[in-house]
C-alpha cells in the first residue's frame, strides 16, 4: 500500500490518474479465502499463540492464507498473547459480501470493476482463455500440478481487460504473485504480448522505485526476495526444526542440534506420504494433518535433545 500511495501521489502530481481497481473475479477469490481463514482458525486452533507461530514458521507467511499470515505478523509480543481472529477481521477486513467489500475498498480508494465478456468481446476473450488452457496444460505435464479452470477463467478476463486497455492507449498492470501465470504469459507466443503489463508484487516494488525512486523498506523486501518455494520436503521440516530450536535458544540446544536433527530427519517419514502431509496450507485438512504430524516429529525431537543434552552434561563435556 506504502508503494501504490507513493505511485498515486507522484501521478497526481504529474496531472495523471493512477487507480487501483479489484476485479469481481477476484473480488470472489479474497471472500473465499477469508471464509477459508476462519475455517483454518477454528480447525487448527491458531488463536493459540503457539500455534499460529508454528503454523507461519513452517509454512512461511507468503505461502499461507493471506488472512493468516497477516494475523500472525500481529502475534509478536513476549510472552506472546493470545488475540481474537474475529476482532482482527474486523479491524482489517469488516465485509463477508460484494457489498460490503466495495464500500470497505472505497474507504481505501480502492475500485471494483466487473469483467463479463459473456457478449462483447467475447472473441478476444475465448482466444486468450484458450491460450492459458494450452499452456496451464503443457505446464501441467511438466510439473504434474493442475489449476482449476475457474480461476484460469479469471485470470483470462483479467488480460482480456489489458488487451483491451492497449488498443484505447491505457495504461494497466495486472499485479499477481502466481509465477505460472507470469511464465505460461511469457512463452505464449499469442500472449506474449501482454507480459510487460503482468507484473509480480516484487516488480510493482521495482516499477515503483524506477519511477518514483521509492526506497522500499528493507525489511519487507528482502522478506519479498527470499520468500522463495522450499526444494524439498526434508529442507522444510529442517528448516522449521531449526527455527523453533533457535526460538528456545540455548548454548547446550545449539551444540546438540546439528546431531539430532541429522537422527530425527532420518526416521521421519518423508516418502510419497509426507509430500501429501505437507500439502496446501490453505486446505484445512492438509494443514490439520500436517500439524499434527509436526506435533509429533517436534516431540520426538526435543526428547532426544534433552537426551543429547543430558549426555553431555554427564560425560563432563563444556556446555
Amino acid at each position: 500500500m506504502s508503494a501504490i500511495t507513493r505511485l498515486q501521489d507522484a501521478a497526481q502530481k504529474a496531472g495523471r490518474r493512477c487507480d487501483l481497481a479489484v476485479t469481481y473475479p477476484f473480488l470472489d477469490e479474497i471472500l473465499a479465502h477469508r471464509e477459508n481463514a476462519i475455517e483454518l482458525v477454528k480447525t487448527l486452533k491458531l488463536e493459540q499463540p503457539k500455534r499460529i507461530t508454528e503454523h507461519v514458521l513452517f509454512y512461511g507467511a507468503e505461502r499461507t492464507n493471506v488472512f493468516i499470515g497477516a494475523f500472525g505478523s500481529q502475534c509478536t509480543e513476549h510472552p506472546p498473547i493470545r488475540k481474537s481472529f474475529a476482532q482482527f477481521l474486523a479491524k482489517v477486513a469488516p465485509y463477508s459480501n460484494h457489498k460490503q467489500f466495495i464500500s470497505f475498498g472505497s474507504t481505501r480508494h480502492i475500485a471494483s470493476e466487473i469483467l463479463d465478456y459473456s457478449e462483447q468481446h467475447n472473441v478476444e476473450f475465448n482466444h486468450i482463455y484458450a491460450d492459458l488452457l494450452s499452456g496451464y496444460e503443457t505446464d501441467s505435464l511438466l510439473t504434474g500440478r493442475d489449476k482449476d479452470r475457474i480461476l484460469i477463467r479469471h485470470e483470462a478476463q483479467q488480460l482480456t481487460r489489458l488487451l483491451l486497455n492497449a488498443r484505447t492507449g491505457e495504461r494497466s498492470v495486472f499485479v499477481t504473485a502466481d509465477r505460472r501465470l507470469q511464465r505460461i504469459v511469457q512463452d505464449s507466443d499469442a500472449l506474449q504480448k501482454l507480459s510487460g503489463n503482468v507484473l509480480s508484487h516484487i516488480g510493482l516494488i521495482g516499477l515503483v522505485d524506477l519511477l518514483v525512486g521509492l526506497s522500499p523498506d528493507k525489511e519487507v523486501f528482502t522478506r519479498l526476495v527470499w520468500a522463495t518455494p522450499r526444494n524439498t520436503v526434508q529442507k522444510q521440516l529442517r528448516d522449521y526444526l531449526v527455527k523453533v530450536t533457535l526460538r528456545k535458544y540455548d548454548h547446550a540446544m545449539a551444540m546438540a542440534m546439528p546431531v539430532v536433527l541429522d537422527q530425527v530427519l532420518a526416521v521421519a517419514d518423508l516418502d510419497t506420504a509426507a509430500h501429501r502431509r505437507f500439502g496446501k496450507p490453505t486446505d484445512v485438512d492438509d494443514a490439520l494433518e500436517t500439524s499434527e504430524f509436526l506435533d509429533r516429529i517436534e516431540n520426538d525431537y526435543f526428547d532426544k535433545m534433552n537426551a543429547a543434552i543430558e549426555k553431555s552434561e554427564q560425560s563432563g563435556k563444556p556446555r
